[in-house]
């Protein structure tokens, strides 16, 4: 589902998403900001789904998520290609 939402954005289409979500403007995203991002893409969680993968994104198991985090576990999963090779 989210591959599809993301195909023909580019990187700079990315951190205007991060940004829009960030609505704190902490750098970081937390399971709330996250599901909003997602839900404005078009990509519909439950709770449950969004700590899954708060979980499986947060790489440094601090609770939140950083930019850097949210691009390399899309890049690590093929959901988003700089270079739209995936596509």
């Amino acid at each position: 589902r989210i591959k599809g939402k993301l195909a023909g954005i580019d990187e700079d289409g990315i951190h205007e998403m991060w940004t829009a979500a960030d609505y704190d403007h902490s750098g970081y995203m937390d399971a709330a900001e996250l599901q909003f991002m997602f839900k404005r893409l078009g990509v519909e969680m439950s709770s449950t789904q969004v700590k899954a993968l708060m979980v499986e994104i947060d790489e440094d198991k601090n609770d939140e998520i950083s930019y850097e985090e949210l691009i390399e576990w899309l890049m690590k999963n093929e959901l988003w290609d700089p270079l739209g090779s995936f596509s």
